[in-house]
């Protein structure tokens, strides 16, 4: 990822080590989401629009609870995920940034 980097005291991971954390338990009224369900969900829906993701990276909060994300689109912008497991206090989000702004182009 050339413009964008996430910082991470944990460290960062990959889509397939993000599916590897822990999901916490539901209760009756509600159920958490896994993180990589959200992120596959959010890449599913860019692909039915043919954009496809150029990088990613991802990091989570020491106890799981707490995932957040960037990820390059093949369209030049760039979005940061981040959602909380217990989803009371933050419903997943994605925040797009400004497009990419092209090279100049030499005269």
């Amino acid at each position: 990822m050339p413009e964008t980097t996430l910082l991470s005291q944990c460290g960062k991971l990959t889509r397939e080590e993000l599916a590897l954390v822990l999901t916490p338990l539901g209760t009756g009224t509600h159920r958490p989401i896994p993180h990589a369900e959200v992120v596959n969900a959010l890449v599913d829906t860019l692909g039915l629009r043919k954009i496809g993701v150029s990088a990613e990276e991802y990091a989570v909060s020491k106890d799981g609870m707490n995932m957040f994300g960037v990820m390059e689109i093949d369209q030049g912008s760039v979005s940061t995920i981040s959602q909380v497991s217990d989803g009371k206090r933050m419903p997943p989000c994605v925040k797009p940034s400004a497009p990419a702004k092209a090279p100049a182009e030499s005269a």
